[in-house]
């Protein structure tokens, strides 16, 4: 006999579905409608942004965009890994941003966590953009590209999607545009058909709904 929970999900999986259709119906029009009234997208201009696990991977090509967009900023890495720090913030500062910083911190170490947003509060300032990028979510394509080359510094041009780069990029120009971004893993094959049919800022709604 199902129980309270279950029978509450059921009643409520038609809302939920209905809820997931008019939100999809009302990002197409809105997306139709930034055809002819494109969308302004956010300075970074004097921004503190903090990247967490902005050393490696899709963090890092995060961190490369936003050097490309914007100059005059400042840039904050938080990564578990000491020398790719070192190498990100030496990278981002030949570009001539204004402000770049580097600390190592386990982002799932809730003190080390305390310890450093003291610090930046200290020292530089509120944080006022947040890439909460630093995780691993078991093998997917983005933990493959984030750990291993590849060899995509050579075959780059063949398959631009499965890069860090381009995933940081897309991420940061939805975020500028007010856009919500999921990147989903290649190998959820089974609901990658409804997916596509989805606007990207569906995305967390679709798997709140399916899970």
């Amino acid at each position: 006999m199902a129980d309270r929970t279950s029978i509450d999900v059921i009643a409520k999986l038609p809302f939920e579905i209905l809820y997931l259709i008019l939100y999809a119906i009302y990002i197409r029009l809105r997306e139709f409608f930034q055809i002819f009234f494109p969308v302004t997208p956010k300075s970074l201009k004097g921004e503190v942004v903090l990247v967490t696990g902005g050393a490696n991977g899709i963090g890092r090509g995060i961190c490369r965009e936003i050097a490309k967009s914007e100059r005059d900023l400042s840039i904050i890495i938080w990564d578990v890994n000491e020398k790719a720090i070192s190498d990100t913030v030496t990278e981002l500062k030949s570009t001539g941003v204004k402000n770049v910083f580097g600390s190592k911190v386990d982002v799932s170490n809730r003190k080390e966590v305390i310890a450093a947003a003291q610090i930046i509060r200290k020292e530089i300032g509120d944080v006022t953009m947040l890439f909460n990028n630093a995780g691993i979510a078991g093998l997917t394509h983005t933990d493959m590209t984030a750990k291993i080359d590849l060899l995509m510094k050579r075959y780059k041009f063949l398959n631009t999607v499965m890069t860090p780069d381009y995933v940081g990029a897309n991420i940061l120009h939805g975020v500028l545009r007010g856009k919500e971004h999921i990147y989903v893993p290649g190998e959820q094959r089974v609901m990658r058909f409804l997916i596509e049919l989805l606007p990207s800022e569906c995305y967390g709604i679709f798997y709140d709904l399916a899970s």
